[in-house]
């Protein structure tokens, strides 16, 4: 395996001097450079990209190749756009320029590292869309750049695809377990490994389609729950306000919303009457009447008005109780709404005002009889 040099470094510096490349390596210095256009800059500058030069001859093999639509022959045209960003992490050069001919040949941008610890550097500070990932390599093999990619929030979605000679199933578990998608045995076929590839791309954008719209729709919910709660906030502020009786109540009897005149008459400064029915908080004649009045609501699906008596303390009120059905979207009923209000000091003066009434036409026939029996 040969030593790494800072291809990078040409790059940063501007183009490498003419006498110190071969004119038949010219043209491939400016087809690597040129295709490292789509990185961020800071990662060229780091040396993220590299070459490696083997030790036993002086020629140069590249493990940094990129897609052949963005090599270009004229330069000055706009090639087409890369279909994915794919890293490569293999310890052999010949695994890795297959690889990276194969995949740039489909307009993949290709990155590739012969050690997983630069394949971790490469990682931060560009991100794949997928990774093609060896397993036995010296140092780290892949299983642990596997785990530390998947201990990483920023790395921990990209998928990893394992290609290895080895084919035990223990092997294959061993690289689902670490968080590998799918599992690829040398030696490779190109039809497969660019279908496995496809697929996994396709299924991480589903999946990323999916993340997103969960989102929208989590914040929608959130959202909309707010917006109910407000209402709700200001409906209870409404109905607190009123010195009448208002109540909800579900088909069942049990209270689902009460205001506060409600609580002072019937509940107390500790008693929750929310989810209560009628018989545990009134006495069991005036909780059969009003669930008598409930079910005949629910029976006929229409309002009714009519008196009831309720107790205050000590005291019993009358009340004028006009009721009617909550429907939902399709029509059924679902909810009885009522609003009693207190006519118990009306009642009062209406009694004393007949009965006023009464004693003025009883003094006006005393005096009609008198004043017949006077002869006037």
């Amino acid at each position: 395996m040969g030593v790494l040099h800072r291809c990078a470094k040409a790059r940063r510096h501007g183009s490498t001097p003419a006498h110190r490349i071969r004119p038949d390596r010219a043209q491939r210095y400016r087809s690597v450079g040129h295709s490292c256009e789509w990185m961020p800059h800071n990662s060229r500058a780091q040396g993220s990209f590299f070459c490696s030069q083997e030790a036993s001859s002086n020629k140069l093999s590249f493990s940094l190749m990129v897609n052949k639509a963005i090599m270009s022959p004229n330069v000055n045209k706009i090639a087409p756009s890369p279909r994915a960003k794919i890293l490569i992490v293999d310890d052999t050069p010949a695994n890795l320029r297959l690889l990276v001919r194969m995949l740039s040949e489909q307009n993949y941008a290709v990155m590739a590292a012969n050690s997983g610890a630069v394949a971790l550097q490469v990682m931060e500070t560009a991100l794949p869309d997928i990774v093609l990932l060896d397993v036995k390599m010296p140092e780290m093999d892949g299983y642990e750049v596997c785990r530390c990619l998947k201990a990483d929030p920023r790395t921990c979605d990209i998928p990893v695809i394992f290609i290895s000679a080895l084919d035990a199933a223990w092997d294959k578990v061993r690289a689902f377990t670490v968080g590998g998608v799918d599992y690829i045995v040398k030696p490779i076929e190109p039809v497969e490994v660019l279908a496995r590839v496809e697929t996994h791309l396709s299924l991480n954008g589903l999946r990323r389609q999916l993340e997103q719209r969960v989102e929208e729709r989590t914040a929608d919910l959130l959202m909309a729950k707010e917006a109910l709660f407000e209402s709700k906030a200001l409906l209870q502020a409404i109905i607190d306000t009123s010195t009448t009786i208002i109540y909800v109540k579900d088909l069942d009897g049990c209270y689902m919303l009460v205001n506060r005149r409600f609580e002072e008459l019937f509940g107390g400064p500790d008693r929750n009457l929310l989810g209560l029915t009628d018989d545990e908080i009134f006495p069991p004649e005036i909780a059969k009447a009003l669930r008598a009045i409930d079910e005949q609501i629910i029976a006929s699906g229409a309002g009714l008005e009519c008196e009831e008596v309720l107790p205050h303390g000590d005291e019993l009120h009358t009340y004028i109780l006009v009721t009617s059905p909550l429907r939902d979207l399709t029509g059924e009923v679902y909810a009885i709404c009522a609003i009693a209000t207190d006519i118990t000091d009306r009642q009062r003066d209406e009694e004393i005002l007949r009965e006023l009434n009464e004693m003025l036409e009883s003094r006006l026939a005393e005096r009609h009889a008198a004043d017949e029996g006077s002869g006037t």
